[in-house]
């Protein structure tokens, strides 16, 4: 029998590195990070930027505080922080990632806590609260526009 991702081993062991990951992240970071039941999209960013950067916001778990870090850019360039708002604009949940790309209504972002893991998806553009850059770096890369495929020839 082939193992599948789907057995408990796989659930069990990938539990287990969620829950590493993110207190060692955490610890790292001198952030208070109890469970793997908290949403960890902050953390990741959080990681990611203190290798480059020495500032980080007052509470990098909540991903809305992204909003608040460095500057504000006015589109989209590789590396760039995106913040997005989750069940209502005016509400207290998000999303934060990087920027990688985007299509005509959607970004490409990489971030952690996308389908329980380090991935890069498509996030609707309408959904997209503010773009972010560590101000102690200059801005470097243009937006990357990806288009439909053409049909075949």
């Amino acid at each position: 029998m082939i193992m599948g991702q789907n057995t408990p081993l796989f659930n069990s062991i990938n539990l287990s590195i969620r829950r590493r990951r993110g207190t060692v992240w955490a610890s790292k970071l001198g952030i208070s990070y109890q469970t793997d039941e908290t949403p960890w999209c902050g953390l990741f960013v959080a990681h990611c930027m203190s290798l480059v950067s020495d500032r980080l916001p007052a509470n990098p778990l909540g991903s809305r505080q992204w909003a608040k870090y460095g500057r504000r850019l006015d589109k989209g360039v590789p590396g760039s922080i995106l913040v997005f708002w989750r069940g209502s604009p005016r509400g207290w949940n998000g999303h934060v990632g990087f920027y990688v790309s985007e299509s005509a209504g959607h970004y490409h972002v990489l971030g952690g806590n996308q389908s329980n893991a380090v991935t890069t998806a498509k996030l609707s553009k309408r959904r997209l609260l503010d773009i972010r850059w560590p101000e102690s770096y200059p801005v470097k890369g243009e937006r990357v526009l990806l288009s439909l495929p053409h049909p075949p020839l």
